[in-house]
Parts: structure tokens; sequence; C-alpha cells
């Protein structure tokens, strides 16, 4: 099963050079969070809003003035990512 943190961590990573153009990137995973599925398709399931997000922003103001999070936690039983 594929740890929450490290897809997120790589998502991150992946999605920096977009994230950088629009804003500042802020990323925090709640330990020990792990999921079921394919490595890749959760890559790009988490992946795909990012960079639809940072298209948006490019479109706006200043970088100075955006920030994304990029980070899973655990309310409750669900995993929840931003």
């Amino acid at each position: 099963m594929p740890v929450v943190e490290h897809l997120v961590r790589s998502v991150g990573r992946l999605a920096s050079h977009h994230i950088e153009q629009v804003g500042t990137q802020r990323t925090s995973v709640a330990e020990g969070l792990v999921v079921r599925g394919n490595p890749r398709e959760l890559t790009q399931v988490l992946l795909n809003p990012i960079i639809t997000a940072s298209q948006s922003l490019a479109k706006e103001t200043s970088p100075e003035e955006h920030w994304m999070d990029v980070g899973a936690e655990l309310p409750g039983k669900q995993v929840v990512t931003s």
C-alpha cells in the first residue's frame, strides 16, 4: 500500500515548477497514513487539480499573493487531501 506522505511529497516535487510560477507551496502530511491504489494513478489524481489551480492562478495577480497547500490529514475516518 502506498504511504500517503510519500505520494504527497512526490506530487509536491512534481508540481513545484507550476506552483513556484504562481505562488508559494506549503506541504504538510499527517504521519502514518496509507492508501490503497496504484501509486501512478494516485499521483495523477493528486497532481491534476494542482496543475489546474496553478494555471488558473497564473491569470491572476502576482505570485507573492498566492500559496498552495499540498497535504493530507486524517479527520475521523477519511483521508483528506488539500
